[in-house]
């Protein structure tokens, strides 16, 4: 039979039977790898393979015999020992979480070459995922995202650079594009003026919306590489910076839909209100009753897109993380985040002040401002969803 397994969404095989039996022997396929043969019918994690099916294996029953371990409300289990702890109370290393009684136990065996201890049923369900009390603490994020950009400060540097050329460039295509369309607009129409012009005007404005659109799923996708250069610098302690870039290498479609849902669903409920404030306001014949209307449209256009930012704090992690698809993404980000929405709410205005401070420190503030934010909410992401059970790689 031929054998694959999965690793930070990367697929490796086929592997015969003999060869996957002597990865699991080898410690390379652990019991939370997600693993596939033609007789399963999805991805699934290797503890969770009916025994039947696996290729003999001589110690197979310290893999598969005992019954799951759970970890208690609220906690994550030491991979070595098997005992629950908050999630502040333990680290990851080797891709493994582990108390700091037993990091030197696993750091001494991984130095001789040794497979790291077995832990079963280190995974967690969505239904117990959302059962837990989502942890929000801005302080202790902070805290630590400076240590992630200030440990790893060249990566982080490089990474940043890559964004910033990337999001000045696309702001600059999309305002240039802007440009051009009105002054297009006001050549067609001074040459051609009345209803003929119409059809031009729409199909100039047309095409510029399609290039917003191709340009911001662009940025979308690039700020998903952009998390995920973190949330590999916090698990493994080093990433390259050309991880930038894996959103155009995988999970893309995921990526694309989650993208294009929000913004189809923040149009369906900020159009229809502004739409609405806007006639009020022509109603009125007073002018300071119209300049009222634009703020608070204003206003309400802020507080919808700060809510719906809140609630899909998580699709993109999820995504790239959990191998998630866009709406599913969408609707776990949002249950779990409602649960503590005031405080998730809170921590975004912070990033967003951090970011806004940097932008107006010459720029030059940004160099240190969006990866704090990204390290804090990368953080954010690993104290919550750290030991949720993947799913079926896209």
């Amino acid at each position: 039979m031929n054998w694959y397994h999965a690793a930070d969404g990367q697929q490796s095989g086929p592997f015969t039977d003999e060869q996957f039996r002597a990865l699991i022997a080898g410690g390379t396929v652990l019991p939370a790898t997600l693993v596939w043969e033609t007789r399963l019918p999805n991805w699934i994690p290797l503890a969770q393979v009916p025994p039947e099916l696996l290729p003999p294996v001589p110690s197979a029953t310290t893999y598969f015999s005992a019954p799951p371990i759970a970890a208690a409300p609220g906690q994550v289990l030491c991979a070595e020992c098997g005992q629950s702890f908050p999630p502040d109370e333990v680290i990851r290393l080797a891709d493994r979480n582990v108390c700091a009684a037993c990091k030197p136990i696993l750091v001494q065996r991984l130095s001789e070459g040794a497979a790291p201890a077995a832990v079963t049923g280190v995974w967690v369900t969505e239904q117990e995922l959302l059962q837990r009390e989502p942890r929000v603490e801005i302080g202790h994020c902070l805290e630590r995202g400076w240590k992630t950009i200030t440990g790893n400060f060249g990566a982080v540097m490089i990474s940043s650079l890559i964004f910033l050329l990337v999001l000045l460039g696309s702001a600059g295509l999309i305002g240039g594009g802007f440009f051009v369309f009105l002054r297009a607009i006001g050549q067609v129409g001074g040459r051609a003026g009345g209803m003929a012009s119409i059809p031009v005007i729409v199909g100039l404005g047309v095409l510029f919306a399609l290039i917003a659109i191709v340009v911001g799923l662009a940025l979308n996708i690039f700020m998903a590489g952009y998390s995920w250069f973190y949330l590999n610098l916090i698990r493994h302690g080093q990433a390259g910076s050309g991880l930038v870039f894996e959103g155009f290498r995988r999970q893309l479609r995921s990526l694309i839909g989650s993208t294009l849902l929000q913004g189809l669903i923040s149009a369906a409920i900020s159009i229809p209100i502004s739409i609405l404030i806007q006639m009020i306001a022509a109603t009125s014949n007073s002018q300071s009753v119209a300049y009222m209307a634009i703020g608070v449209q204003q206003l309400v256009s802020l507080a919808i897109s700060l809510y719906l930012w809140t609630i899909w704090f998580f699709p993109t992690l999820l995504i790239f993380d959990k191998s998630m698809r866009a709406w599913p993404s969408m609707q776990l980000s949002r249950r779990f985040v409602s649960k503590r929405l005031w405080m998730f709410l809170l921590f975004l205005v912070v990033g967003i002040v951090f970011i806004i401070a940097g932008a107006l420190a010459c720029v030059i503030g940004l160099f240190l401002a969006l990866p704090l934010f990204l390290a804090m909410k990368v953080w954010r992401y690993e104290d919550n969803f750290r030991d949720l059970q993947p799913t079926s790689p896209n």
